[in-house]
């Protein structure tokens, strides 16, 4: 079932949503980067997925046998060049074959109204560092956010 009021494509059939699993959640740090831009939210399920995040200051998820919590943002269409710009600085994208901090994926999340079309940011040149440790067996983030020093976190490339 496709959700018919939340479209999360805007003109051309360009993709107007996030989905976001870490401090970009509603009521995390980062949230205030892209509030002023998001026109609705809804809890999602990203499956396929699985999320590291134990003793780490932010999440990073990659594909695997598991499913992500976390929320869709919805951005208003006309603003989501602007909101792009400012996700892809804050978490590390700088383009495509490029060593990013985190890569943006175009995935199908779960809500209670439907399957919706979103961007996502995965885990990149970073994916690598990961230990079976600090998975998130739960699938959300707010299990262990505040228990890393979450607080007042942005994102930051390692040795930035």
């Amino acid at each position: 079932m496709t959700d018919k009021r939340m479209t999360y494509a805007g003109p051309g059939g360009q993709l107007d949503a996030f989905f976001v699993y870490g401090t970009l959640r509603p009521g995390q740090p980062n949230f205030r980067v892209i509030a002023p831009l998001v026109v609705e939210t809804a809890p999602a399920i990203l499956h396929n997925h699985v999320l590291y995040g134990r003793r780490l200051p932010f999440p990073y998820a990659i594909p695997g046998p598991g499913r992500v919590a976390g929320d869709v943002l919805r951005v208003d269409p006309g603003r989501m060049p602007e909101a792009l710009r400012i996700l892809d600085a804050l978490e590390g994208y700088a383009g495509e074959g490029r060593p990013n901090h985190y890569v943006r994926r175009a995935v199908r999340v779960v809500t209670e109204r439907g399957t919706l079309p979103a961007w996502v940011y995965l885990a990149g040149i970073s994916a690598s560092r990961l230990s079976p440790s600090q998975v998130i067996h739960t699938g959300d983030w707010r299990e262990v956010a505040g228990a890393a020093d979450a607080s007042d976190c942005t994102h930051r490339r390692p040795g930035a």
